[in-house]
């Protein structure tokens, strides 16, 4: 007897994404709060400013950083947001590097992209003309998804690979992303997709339709300016 299986169509679902918003962002909300600004002075030997307005606080931390050379200003504000992560000499060394490279798109070790952005967005303020420009994009899109299994996959706790996978499908096969990670889009273990994706919030619009603003760096993510709408054929 030959036992026929039905056909099933949804092993590889096929998600219609339509590009809905591309922004540049030079600075990201919350990135620097009063209690951090204020920690940032507390280690230039400033007090008292906590009693402040939001607004006192940054332009005192902002002054206080321009009184210091270049790199003595990046120590003390990598020391605050990565100074469990760091080495004093790593400190050090980075301080100086972050002059003339962008180390949220460039340094070693992804993991410390996010913090290194945020980093680097506080000194371009301090000074411009003498560290890189910040660069971050957030991609807005709206999803949607041939069936309920797969729209709860991407949107109810999405795994940061499959966002990566699905966004470089919209992109040229020779964007960076395509090209520094074309074994890792094609399936397996992509452990960097983690320190790709800043951030994420979704919103279901409807049963099987989401709007979803993916935060991160224009180095991988710049070349969906020009996107439109793509499809994305999830390998399950």
């Amino acid at each position: 007897m030959v036992i026929l299986f039905p056909f099933r169509a949804c092993c590889m679902p096929i998600h219609k994404i339509r590009m809905v918003h591309f922004e540049e962002l030079r600075e990201l909300e919350d990135d620097w709060t009063s209690a951090d600004l204020v920690a940032v002075l507390e280690k230039m030997g400033v007090e008292g400013a906590g009693d402040d307005s939001a607004e006192e606080i940054r332009e005192m931390c902002i002054l206080s950083l321009q009184d210091l050379e270049p790199a003595e200003a990046a120590a003390v504000v990598m020391a605050h947001r990565l100074g469990t992560e760091l080495t004093e000499g790593q400190i050090q060394n980075l301080s100086h590097d972050c002059q003339t490279e962008k180390l949220w798109e460039h340094g070693g070790n992804m993991e410390l992209h996010r913090a290194m952005f945020s980093i680097g967005s506080l000194l371009f303020v301090v000074n411009e003309q003498l560290f890189p420009t910040p660069d971050a994009v957030r991609v807005t899109i709206e999803l949607k998804s041939p069936d309920a299994d797969a729209f709860e996959r991407l949107t109810g706790e999405p795994a940061p690979q499959s966002l990566v996978r699905m966004l470089a499908a919209g992109m040229q096969a020779d964007a960076i992303l395509n090209r520094l990670f074309e074994d890792e889009l094609a399936g397996g273990t992509f452990t960097e997709a983690e320190s790709i994706i800043w951030d994420l919030k979704v919103e279901r619009t409807s049963e099987r339709t989401a709007t979803l603003r993916i935060t991160s760096s224009g180095n991988w993510f710049d070349p969906l300016r020009h996107s439109e709408s793509f499809t994305w054929n999830e390998s399950l």
